[in-house]
């Protein structure tokens, strides 16, 4: 997943997946956005106190290493 200091999230599958995705949240009359909100707000609860946020950078663990 493709990290940024905007709002959004991009997520690469493949395409037959994405395809059965939208077919199924169109099918329960939700977006891939709203899906997500409602997955988020209920898995990050149970990660209560073992989720580090850095308002500047991410931890050295997801950091690209630069070539030198």
């Amino acid at each position: 997943m493709s990290r940024g200091p905007s709002g959004i999230s991009v997520v690469e599958v493949e395409s037959e997946l994405k395809k059965v995705l939208y077919a199924a949240l169109r099918l329960d009359r939700t977006t891939h956005s709203d899906w997500f909100r409602k997955r988020d707000e209920a898995y990050l609860p149970t990660r209560q106190g073992s989720v580090h946020v850095a308002a500047e950078a991410p931890p050295p663990s997801c950091q690209k290493r630069r070539l030198e």
